[in-house]
């Protein structure tokens, strides 16, 4: 079956093209046209408008990544250093992945 070929002047996509070009986030115009999340970044792609990336994570500050480090050499759990360091667990996972716990 294949992946569906959608033309850009579609009246579904200039609708969906509108509403993002008006601010409206994907998810909330695919709730708005019932179609899922990918299937809206699918056609504003088509109709070759440049994606927001709002979403986009800053990354930890080298200071936070050296005081993850030391406490995960010292012994502290992935969840007590996230809570002393104000990151997530799954940051400090990602920081510590590589380390040893000796060094």
């Amino acid at each position: 079956m294949g992946r569906q070929i959608i033309p850009p002047d579609d009246p579904l996509t200039l609708e969906i093209v509108k509403l993002y070009e008006s601010g409206l986030g994907a998810a909330a115009i695919g709730k708005k046209v019932f179609l899922s999340y990918s299937a809206v970044h699918s056609r504003l792609r088509s109709a070759g408008v440049k994606l927001r990336t709002e979403n986009k994570r800053k990354p930890i500050p080298q200071y936070k990544v050296k005081r993850i480090k030391a406490l995960f050499a010292a012994g502290r759990s992935y969840r007590k250093i996230a809570e002393e360091v104000g990151v997530s667990h799954a940051s400090v996972r990602k920081y510590c992945k590589n380390l040893d716990r000796r060094s």
